[in-house]
């Protein structure tokens, strides 16, 4: 669901709910934090709305809703304060990954506190740990973006024949000249011998294949 649409039906649903508790037996038990919160959000003032739903303890986060967890999220994402976006809902950090990657901010996962995969990843790769990037790729999503960065990873190690591998069982022929970038970086960095050099540009040459 599109983010605005989202924090509107939370603050929906909660004034809905106070005013049925008031036609009815007038007993009311609801989160003043988590409520003044989805009313900042719907109407797209997150800095506010982060305010209030930053007052909320763990234990009243634990006890969230699927969708009030959603929407505390996405108000702490959209004011730039992803550890607590995580902390309310952690199964949401891929999609905080493709909201900084697509806003060209993805170097800000570093600053995220968080033990999550998908950051352990993320951070790897802007590390340049690229034996840490080849040990979780296979429990992150393989996005585009991710399926160069193996590249890189498999050919940065060594790998250059996986690396085609990887490429071609992906389609991505259009690699070819950046993963003779990546091996040109990997043998300046003078750890291959001019036969592994040979077979490294050799098995590039194959993607044309």
């Amino acid at each position: 669901m599109h983010i605005p649409i989202l924090l509107a039906s939370l603050a929906i649903g909660l004034i809905f709910g106070v005013l049925l508790a008031k036609l009815g037996s007038g007993q009311i038990s609801i989160n003043e934090k988590l409520y003044r919160g989805a009313i900042y959000a719907a109407a797209q003032d997150h800095k506010s709305a982060a305010v209030h739903f930053n007052k909320l303890t763990e234990k009243e986060i634990s006890k969230l809703k699927d969708d009030e967890r959603k929407a505390v999220f996405q108000s702490h994402m959209l004011n730039n304060r992803y550890d607590q976006a995580l902390e309310a809902n952690p199964d949401g950090a891929e999609e905080l990954i493709v909201h900084l990657a697509g806003k060209g901010n993805i170097q800000m996962v570093k600053n995220i506190n968080s033990t999550l995969v998908p950051i352990k990843y993320e951070k790897a790769f802007l590390q340049k740990r690229y034996k840490a990037v080849l040990s979780l790729k296979n429990d992150v999503e393989m996005t585009e973006r991710r399926q160069q960065q193996i590249v890189e990873a498999l050919i940065m190690t060594g790998d250059v024949k996986g690396a085609v591998k990887f490429a071609k069982a992906y389609k991505l022929g259009h690699m070819r000249f950046e993963m003779e970038r990546h091996f040109e970086k990997y043998v300046q960095e003078g750890r291959t011998t001019e036969a592994q050099q040979a077979d490294g540009y050799a098995q590039i040459s194959k993607m044309e294949e």
